[in-house]
């Protein structure tokens, strides 16, 4: 098939994918209102704005088809309306190109998953929960873009451009024959000459100018190709098909090239990570196995050179340092070895239902001689039995190891550690406690990182290598958790690891599968367990965290890295409330969304300051969450955030979907306190409530219409009220809007509408 297919090649490749969908697909459970039948499909896709545009294609893949469009998951977020090409992809690049606008485009786990209207459809096969056709919104078809070429050899191309000069010259000679004859009597013969040539000429100039046009345009493009910058503009249509395929070709392989330029630049990326811990690794090998590799070098040598003077104490002494060494290379060895481990996703860890108690209690009589030789104090409090959690014995064995054995490195003699056991609510907290030196709060989040070590002023003891630490949150994130540390400097530390139990209860929380990234997040709290709680909540929605514990390092993360949305309390320990916001100001325009929190209401004076979403503590790790998504939506896709108060008389469901698939993002609450929780915290573009029978005289409306601003409109459905009557009775921003059981999707379509002209108009 050709590249740029006409109506009915696109209507057959149209049924085509519909027919993989329906042999090697799965039927679609959503049951809402539409016209055709829709089936999950995961197969690669081909998408472009301009199919002429050398290396302007890119790789997607779908997510469901229909015989009116389909959906896709994509790293890109697309603007409602675009004209899109789509086509299956091949490694010959055969496949038809079709035809497309875009209908959505919602963030989403796997990125953004992306709907797309057909222009050629095919016949409606199914109407969902309303059977007339009429009252689904129709799409007029528009005809496909199609590349006009003659089905001509360029050498064929070529002589009938010079036949086409001859019979024109012949034609000019007789012309002059008959209109001026003197000219031909020989008078003045040159002028003949010149005419026929010139004639001649601009044929042959206009008949191979567009062939000229497509080489010169096909040869910067090679150029832009070999120098590493790929042509921007569109190539022209080409006259011969020789030159079409040559054109045809350089399309795919700019495609080609763009799929390769980014694969290389992952790839390169990855490169440099694996540089960077190369880079690591031999420097722990070169001094932390180089030194107790000489240690025992140097104790076998003396033993071996001067065993018959040494006493028999002198001897123990040397051989118990040459074991003690041992014992700390396999240590090492055996660390490097689980951070490789840890690091490859494709390792399965077996599963299973686990008292946490018979984990602790074998770990701490594990360490009770230890403690007892380093003169430390161990106190197990632990009760009997707790909540099944989802665990790998061997892994959370480690990590409650490794923490309570940095807590015995770090604690000075008669000092005290304890492990401490709690079942809470939904979850299991592990709490490893010592008296040590402390942390500093800037290093909260860092000693978690791999290869990370504090300076000697803040160790006590054997300096590890920075392993162990990242080999904790690794398990505990592989087992659905979190961990964090609580630290007062020169009073000591407390780690805490959090597993989900009873009905959160559940094998890993992240998937093997690498799945793209839905943006960047930092989290900046004074509360080590929130910070954790929501990093840990928003890496499970597939976010890329980074966290900081105090203002200075909120700033500098923010100098290091470009996250698209910053989460902050206003009081932070170490950097007071007005210098913060004063600090935050000076990098407007933020290339990031702001969400701030606080104990206290947001004033007259920090909403001036400005900011996308404000919560008041304390808030839950669902408000916070929530509230990062806003920002996010408000970031990547800019479509209306609408309220929507959940009334009986109305399917509240179906109409959130509904929006959800026109750009909005929806938020539903349950009653009028937690819509005015909503017009507090988000920036909403509309709130939409249903009047009951009341009608104009519903006490939520006017509830509602107290507490909304200016920037923000009421849409009260309803019932009861007619067309003309909700034209007679909205005002200002009060729109009445008349509600029609089944016809939700119209709905939406129709307050996206509204929302847009809002957006638009100036606030009084």
């Amino acid at each position: 098939m050709s590249d740029y297919a006409n109506g009915d090649e696109q209507l057959e490749a149209v049924l085509s994918l519909l027919q993989k969908g329906q042999t090697n697909g799965k039927a679609d459970s959503y049951i809402g209102k539409r016209r055709w039948r829709r089936y999950r499909l995961s197969t690669p896709l081909e998408v472009t704005f301009d199919p002429n545009v050398c290396g302007g294609t890119w790789r997607v893949t779908t997510h469901n088809v229909s015989g009116g469009g389909l959906g896709f998951w994509s790293a890109h977020a697309f603007a409602r309306g675009e004209r899109i090409y789509i086509r299956e992809a091949s490694e010959d690049g055969s496949s038809v190109w079709l035809i497309g606008r875009i209908s959505y485009s919602v963030l989403g786990l796997n990125g953004y998953l992306t709907g797309v209207a057909f222009e050629c459809v095919t016949e409606p096969d199914y109407f969902g929960s309303s059977s007339p056709a009429t009252t689904q919104r129709t799409r007029k078809a528009r005809s496909p873009c199609r590349i006009w070429s003659l089905p001509l050899s360029l050498l064929t191309y070529s002589g009938l451009i010079c036949a086409s000069g001859s019979l024109l010259t012949i034609g000019a000679v007789l012309l002059l024959s008959i209109y001026a004859p003197q000219l031909v009597a020989g008078q003045l013969l040159f002028v003949q000459v010149a005419a026929a040539l010139a004639v001649g000429f601009a044929v042959g100039v206009l008949g191979i100018w567009p062939e000229a046009r497509a080489i010169q345009a096909i040869r910067k493009a090679i150029d832009g190709l070999s120098a590493g910058t790929p042509c921007a503009t569109p190539l022209p249509s080409a006259a011969t098909i020789d030159v079409a395929k040559i054109r045809r070709s350089l399309l795919d392989l700019g495609m080609r090239w763009a799929e390769y330029v980014e694969a290389e630049r992952l790839q390169r990326e990855k490169l440099e990570e694996i540089n960077e811990i190369k880079t690591n690794v031999l420097s722990v090998v070169s001094h932390d196995l180089r030194t107790p590799l000489t240690s025992i070098q140097l104790y076998s040598e003396m033993l071996a050179e001067d065993i018959e003077n040494l006493s028999p104490d002198q001897q123990r002494a040397f051989l118990s340092t040459i074991s003690e060494e041992c014992l700390r290379l396999t240590r090492l060895v055996n660390d490097l070895i689980e951070v490789q481990r840890s690091d490859s996703q494709h390792i399965e860890w077996a599963m299973e239902p686990t008292d946490l108690a018979t984990i602790v209690q074998s770990v701490a009589r594990t360490f009770a001689p230890i403690a007892s030789q380093q003169v430390v104090k161990l106190i197990v409090e632990c009760p009997d039995s707790l909540p099944c959690v989802a665990a790998n014995v061997d892994k959370m064995t480690q990590a409650i190891s490794n923490l309570l054995s940095n807590a015995l490195k770090h604690s000075p003699p008669n000092g005290t550690v304890r492990l401490t056991v709690e079942a809470l609510c939904d979850e299991v907290e592990i709490r490893v406690a010592d008296e040590g030196p402390g942390i500093p709060r800037d290093k909260w989040e860092l000693i978690f990182d791999r290869f990370t070590q504090l300076s000697a002023d803040n160790l006590h003891g054997t300096r590890g290598v920075g392993l162990g630490l990242y080999i904790v949150r690794h398990i505990v994130e592989r087992h659905g958790g979190c961990v964090w540390v609580d630290s007062v400097l020169g009073m000591g530390s407390e780690f805490t690891i959090a597993l989900p139990a009873g009905e959160r209860i559940r094998a890993a929380a992240l998937s093997a599968e690498s799945q793209q990234c839905a943006g960047r997040i930092l989290v900046c709290d004074p509360e080590p367990s929130t910070v954790a709680r929501l990093s840990q909540a928003l890496r499970e929605q597939n976010y890329d965290v980074r966290l900081a514990h105090s203002g200075n390092r909120l700033f500098e993360h923010l100098e290091e890295d470009s996250p698209d949305v910053v989460v902050t309390d206003i009081t932070l320990p170490d950097v007071p409330t007005d210098e913060l916001l004063q600090r935050l100001s000076e990098k407007r325009p933020w290339p990031y969304r702001l969400v701030l929190h606080s104990m206290t209401p947001a004033d007259d004076e920090l909403r001036a300051f400005g900011f996308d979403v404000f919560l008041e503590r304390p808030v839950s790790r669902d408000e916070l969450i929530r509230g990062v998504c806003v920002a996010m939506h408000k970031r990547t896709t800019g479509g209306p955030v609408l309220a929507i108060v959940n009334s009986p008389a109305m399917d509240t469901d179906q109409l959130s979907r509904s929006l959800a698939a026109e750009g909005c993002l929806p938020l539903v609450a349950q009653n009028l306190a937690e819509t005015k929780v909503y017009l507090r915290a988000f920036p909403l573009d509309g709130v939409m409530a249903h009047t009951g029978p009341e009608g104009i005289y519903a006490k939520v409306i006017w509830e509602l219409l107290q507490e909304i601003g200016t920037a923000t409109r009421l849409y009260a459905l309803t019932h009861a009220l007619s067309e003309w009557e909700c034209h007679k009775h909205s005002k200002d921003n009060l729109l009445y809007v008349r509600y029609v059981d089944g016809q939700e999707e119209m709905l939406a379509d129709s307050l996206v509408t509204m929302c847009g002209h809002a957006q638009l108009e100036p606030t009084a």
